[in-house]
């Protein structure tokens, strides 16, 4: 069976009745939604994209696909906003809550429903770098003025030496 997602845009769900996975042939599940109603820890630039495939064994669900999403970030060298693309292949299982113990990091549902939203969030959210860069060849700011180092040079001096070190400059140059 193949789905589009409902989207219950109060509540934020994206929610897969358990019963409409069929045992033998599965379940599938496409979803595009505007991703701003789902992040609300980081900017969104574009929407929240996924293809699922869901498949049963009695209680556990299987879940095997993909998502993405753009989102707003900031180089960690230069300070300038860009689109960051997150993509996720997803390979994850359910489990009814009475099944799975308090201490275990899976995923869980009550109930006759699964809402895979909070899944595909953490999913997105765990791809993406510790540290964004808008691109490899950025030469971020200059430490001393603070330029932008991608739209020029700035003039100050490259010479500069770290207090710290200052000893070893002038023994190296009484040699």
């Amino acid at each position: 069976m193949v789905a589009e997602a409902v989207l219950e845009k109060k509540a934020n769900v994206v929610a897969v009745d358990i019963y409409d996975i069929d045992i033998d042939s599965g379940y599938e599940l496409s979803l595009n939604s505007p991703a701003n109603l789902f992040f609300d820890t980081v900017n969104v630039a574009g929407s929240l994209k996924a293809e699922l495939s869901f498949t049963r064994n009695d209680e556990d669900i299987y879940v095997l696909g993909k998502a993405s999403v753009r989102l707003k970030a900031e180089c960690g060298r230069c300070l300038n906003q860009f689109e960051l693309p997150v993509e996720v292949d997803i390979q994850t299982a359910f489990f009814p809550e009475e099944k799975v113990g308090e201490d275990e990091d899976s995923y869980t549902y009550k109930g006759d429903s699964i809402d895979v939203l909070p899944m595909l969030c953490e999913q997105l959210l765990l791809q993406m770098p510790l540290r964004t860069v808008c691109g490899e060849e950025c030469k971020g700011l200059c430490p001393s003025c603070g330029k932008n180092l991608n739209k020029g040079g700035c003039g100050c001096s490259t010479d500069a030496v770290d207090g710290r070190f200052a000893v070893l400059k002038k023994l190296k140059e009484k040699q």
